[in-house]
């Protein structure tokens, strides 16, 4: 693990562990040895990671395959302990669920900051979803909305109170 210090980040070091294994032979170069993409089967050029803790587990991927995937669960490096952040809608609030769900219908942390745009990046939808009492601003949860269908009403019930009730066709 003392290579691991020279790195500031995990991506950084997994990077350097694919390289490394692309020149001594372990995996094959992408793009030069004709690998396809494993979502969409056209010509990969990357190693897509998807969790940084494995740094030689990855999939060949084409570059937009790789950008719409988004990013890697982060590497743990030193002291720091490993955190695991449940996904099931059992372990998590509703306010918590609504905007994994969001994350995952947009493709992915990137993905939903573009559909958001303006100055979001994904570091901020990583606070969204990571950081202690966040929420998602108010003021971005009728575009998640319209491009998720994540109900503004689940991201925020707070500011936009609970979801309407549908009336059913029996009533109407």
């Amino acid at each position: 693990m003392a290579e691991a210090g020279r790195f500031r980040s995990g991506a950084r070091y997994c990077h350097a562990q694919v390289a490394a294994a692309i020149r001594d032979g372990k995996l094959k170069h992408p793009a030069r040895d004709g690998l396809t993409c494993a979502d969409c089967g056209g010509p990969a050029r990357d190693y897509d990671h998807r969790d940084y803790n494995a740094p030689l587990t990855v999939d060949a991927v084409c570059r937009p395959c790789n950008l719409r995937r988004g990013s890697a669960v982060p590497r743990t490096i030193g002291e720091r302990a490993a955190t695991t952040v449940s996904t099931t809608s059992s372990d998590l609030s509703p306010t918590a669920a609504a905007p994994r769900r969001a994350v995952n219908a947009a493709g992915g942390q990137s993905a939903l900051a573009r559909v958001v745009g303006g100055k979001v990046k994904q570091a901020h939808v990583w606070n969204w979803l990571n950081a202690p009492g966040a929420k998602v601003p108010a003021e971005f949860c009728i575009t998640i909305e319209a491009a998720t269908r994540v109900s503004r009403h689940d991201l925020r019930p707070d500011v936009f109170g609970p979801a309407p009730a549908v009336a059913s066709k029996a009533s109407a």
